[in-house]
């Protein structure tokens, strides 16, 4: 895997019998992993999608542990060859399904429960998807012809957890209960007509490091699926799923008042899937989705706390504690025909995403900032009285080739299109993005067990709604003090020195804006080069090498063009 980056701007259906023409044979898949229901359902997953993709994907790096129960409720940054985790995309059965905040996670907690198969995807990506870095669908359930009923249940408490007690150091996170019940049926309603209906309930508990008490997660889920005319030219999908989920307030032990702040998620999704399939060379499919999420903190937060930077990580993220309201939509078209006696097979479609974050801070309070148990900084937030209100639309279209010459050689090429906008209510300045992203894959067959492979792709980063906070005048600041307390058990508050800077994403009070966005902020991009053989010796066995190359460009990245009130130093580093 090679990475290259530079940072260039600033950022303030079942078709009907009959026998198909030859298709192109594309085993190209060497960054496509798909896990199917049975082998999800003998692995020691937690029911935890994070944790399975974390274990099994060799090229994802994830930053929170989810095995034997832990992170319940709590979605893993999962970012794929070294991309970003804000830009990891989810679908359903390839309806849009992602969080467009920028957390890099879902809309809600997909539990693998649910899923009939899920298809990781980490490059070489297709011309309907406009992931970069990584891809993951979930694939529903299919209906069969009698009814299956499944209930399970799981317990761990007691001896069956490690208390830790043993080791020189202390677990960054160790599990001490996970309970869970789910129920699922499904089956047949009448002839051509299917229904799947799933309950779960999960719970878990888990010590950490820097906590003395148990934290709790906990997921409730309901989900329905109706499925018409299955096996006939119209089949259409009908999906509903509702969660609740309560996780461990990350900075309880900071600014924790009464002892039981939880952060609370309740969301829905819902969406409506047409297939229309004329014949065996010619397919219509129409989609549309549309979710909503409600975060809100329980309790009351103190208006003081004592934080160290090395265990908590940046004072930045207190800024971002929120009570939000999340709401993305999508829609798509796609009309695929095979042509030239089947050797081509065209796709065209189209594609519509858009994203509102609504967010007010719960938080205007004082964060003193220890570096190794020294004060160095206090922090003082402030937010202003209205809520703040960012959109995002994404508009794309795409075209697609697949075809083949002689017997050896398949090809994948095509064009993507998109359009993007972006803003905060009452900004000055908005984003506006236009990009011709191509990409293209070739398979050489240079005999029945051997294959070479190679593809390029062109890909965007997706604009997030916390982007667009940097500039927006009702987001937090913060007024950054020297902190001249001596170092104790809890050192005061008060004392502070000079004010060292305002910090944003807020735009502050004054006249001039504290932050705003480059009116010629450019659309980051990264091109992908993929390159490998598949060999397969014995039925049954394969044997793959791929490497993959992705350069980066025109990230994005805070610049302070104004007058710093500080001075660069060097250091000497001795080494050991």
């Amino acid at each position: 895997c090679l990475s290259v980056a530079t940072v260039a701007q600033a950022q303030t259906s079942s078709p009907e019998p009959a026998e198909a023409p030859r298709a192109p044979r594309f085993r190209n898949d060497a960054l496509v992993s798909d896990y199917s229901a049975d082998l999800l359902r003998d692995l020691p997953t937690a029911d935890n999608l994070f944790n399975l993709i974390d274990v099994l994907q060799p090229s994802i790096i994830g930053d929170r542990f989810a095995g034997a129960g832990l992170s319940v409720g709590q979605p893993g940054r999962l970012g794929g060859f070294l991309t970003s985790w804000t830009q990891s995309l989810f679908s359903i059965d390839g309806v849009q399904f992602s969080d467009p905040s920028g957390s890099g996670a879902a809309m809600l907690w997909p539990e693998l429960l649910l899923w009939q198969k899920v298809r990781v995807t980490t490059g070489a990506f297709a011309a309907d998807n406009g992931a970069q870095g990584l891809s993951i669908d979930l694939a529903p359930p299919t209906p069969g012809d009698a009814w299956r009923t499944l209930v399970e249940g799981v317990t761990s408490h007691g001896g069956m957890n490690l208390d830790g007690s043993g080791n020189a150091l202390k677990p960054i996170a160790r599990p001490t209960g996970y309970d869970r019940v789910a129920f699922t049926a499904s089956g047949p309603l009448s002839a051509g007509t299917g229904a799947t209906i799933a309950f779960s309930r999960t719970q878990g508990t888990e010590r950490n490091r820097f906590d003395a008490t148990n934290a709790t997660g906990r997921v409730t889920s309901g989900f329905g699926q109706l499925l018409f005319g299955a096996g006939t030219r119209n089949e259409v999908r009908v999906l509903g799923w509702g969660q609740q989920t309560t996780t461990p307030f990350e900075f309880r032990q900071i600014i924790g008042a009464t002892g039981d702040e939880t952060p609370t998620s309740t969301g829905g999704h819902g969406q409506v899937a047409w297939t229309h399939t004329r014949s065996a060379s010619s397919r219509l499919l129409v989609n549309g989705s549309y979710s909503v999420r409600k975060d809100a903190f329980d309790g009351v937060l103190a208006d003081a706390g004592i934080s160290e930077r090395l265990a908590y990580g940046p004072m930045t993220q207190f800024a971002a504690l929120a009570n939000r309201t999340v709401r993305t939509w999508s829609g798509a078209l796609r009309f695929e025909q095979a042509v030239g006696g089947g050797r081509h097979r065209l796709a065209v479609g189209a594609q519509g995403q858009g994203g509102q974050l609504l967010s007010s801070s719960p938080f205007t309070g004082t964060i003193g900032e220890l570096v190794a148990g020294t004060p160095a900084r206090v922090w003082k937030f402030s937010a202003p009285a209205g809520s703040s209100d960012r959109n995002t639309t994404l508009l794309a279209g795409y075209v697609e080739d697949r075809f083949s010459r002689g017997t050896r050689l398949d090809v994948v090429a095509g064009l993507r299109v998109e359009a993007v906008s972006g803003s905060a209510r009452s900004a000055s300045d908005s984003v506006s993005w236009f990009s011709l992203l191509p990409r293209a894959r070739a398979t050489f067959h240079v005999s029945p067990r051997f294959d070479l492979f190679g593809s390029y792709t062109r890909s965007a980063q997706r604009l997030t709604l916390d982007t667009l906070a940097w500039g927006d005048p009702a987001a937090p600041t913060a007024a950054v003090y020297r902190w001249t307390a001596a170092a104790g058990a809890s050192p005061s508050l008060s004392a502070l020195g000079a004010q060292i800077t305002t910090m944003g994403p807020g735009t502050g009070a004054g006249a001039t804006p504290l932050t705003t966005l480059d009116p010629a902020l450019a659309r980051p991009y990264a091109d992908e080069y993929s390159f490998g053989f598949d060999t397969r010796p014995v039925q049954g066995g394969l044997i793959r090498l791929a490497g993959i190359a992705r350069r980066e460009q025109r990230l994005m990245g805070l610049v302070n063009v104004g007058n710093p009130a500080y001075t660069t130093a060097t250091v000497a580093d001795p080494g050991p």
